[in-house]
């Protein structure tokens, strides 16, 4: 089997599975799957899917991380699932990466692929200010307008 041929099987089994539990009434409110990376080679695709138990209206680990470290990228805690153009597509906050540097905010565009934005795109795509950057202790740091 090439890469190819298990990349289109992994992402096969893997839409199947989402549907399954979106069409499944018991499911929800219960839990919800995040899926995680996705790895292929020529003989096997490997996919992490994460599993949470739920509360009806309960938020998602991806949430509840963006909400806790948003405010470091100059977003809001309530930017999560908004949307904003780039191109031809909408995407959809989904998530964010407080280690990277560059792209920290995670966006799926409006096919459902999954991409990766900077926090200064972002906030300028939201029509949001251009932070402002002061010098603090010799340091640059950016702070966000009170408005």
């Amino acid at each position: 089997m090439d890469r190819t041929l298990a990349r289109e099987v992994t992402n096969f089994v893997i839409e199947n599975i989402e549907e399954r539990i979106k069409e499944e009434p018991e499911a929800v409110g219960v839990f919800t799957v995040e899926r995680g990376k996705v790895k292929y080679d020529d003989l096997a695709g490997t996919v992490e899917i994460t599993i949470l138990l739920t509360e009806e209206g309960a938020k998602g680990r991806a949430q509840v991380d963006f909400e806790v470290y948003a405010s470091g990228f100059g977003l809001y805690a309530d930017d999560f699932g908004k949307e904003f153009d780039h191109g031809d597509h909408t995407f959809r906050i989904v998530g964010i990466r407080p280690r990277a540097t560059k792209r920290p905010i995670i966006a799926t565009r409006d096919d459902g692929k999954s991409f990766t934005f900077e926090d200064g795109y972002v906030r300028k795509a939201l029509g949001r200010e251009t932070l402002k950057t002061d010098m603090v202790n010799g340091a640059q740091v950016e702070t966000i307008p009170l408005s």
